[in-house]
């Protein structure tokens, strides 16, 4: 793998899920208690630990980073909005393409964003349904398996 996409990757994944998990405990600080709540914190806090512990690894150029690495991008690929669930998360940047539907019609688009997203809700009402692929995390996620892959085994 390119040093310089390694550091890039490592970057991007260290400070949108620094970002992520400080916009998070912000959020938690404002919102009732609610037991649901917990557990969705719990993953979106989870997955900024294995994100920034994968990112650091990754820039000393370890194996585990690899790993722990494309668990956090693999986190990042699906963008799922329905009644049931609403997930997205990206940390650094993100470009995804999207399909929704709802009762009057049927869009297609292509979103970016830089920074960070973190979207984790159970049961919402008037939601359309929407799908979206994150590629930049799809690619990461396919560039850290090949290095890995490569790397001389110890």
């Amino acid at each position: 793998m390119n040093h310089l996409l390694r550091k890039i990757i490592a970057v991007f994944q260290v400070s949108g899920a620094a970002l992520a998990a400080i916009g998070l405990g912000y959020e938690l600080f404002y919102v009732p208690f609610q037991t649901a709540l917990v557990f969705l914190a719990a993953y979106l806090f989870a997955a900024c630990a294995l994100a920034i512990s994968g990112g650091l690894l990754l820039w000393r150029d370890r194996r585990a980073g690899y790993r722990l690495s494309i668990a956090a991008q693999a986190a990042q690929i699906p963008l799922v909005s329905s009644t049931l669930i609403i997930y997205g998360l990206i940390f650094g940047f993100g470009a995804w393409v999207s399909l929704t539907v709802s009762a009057e019609n049927w869009n297609a688009g292509i979103d970016f964003r830089l920074g960070e997203l973190h979207q984790l809700h159970l049961f919402s009402e008037g939601v359309p349904v929407s799908i979206g692929i994150n590629f930049v995390a799809l690619y990461f996620a396919v560039m850290l398996w090949r290095a890995l892959r490569a790397l001389p085994a110890k």
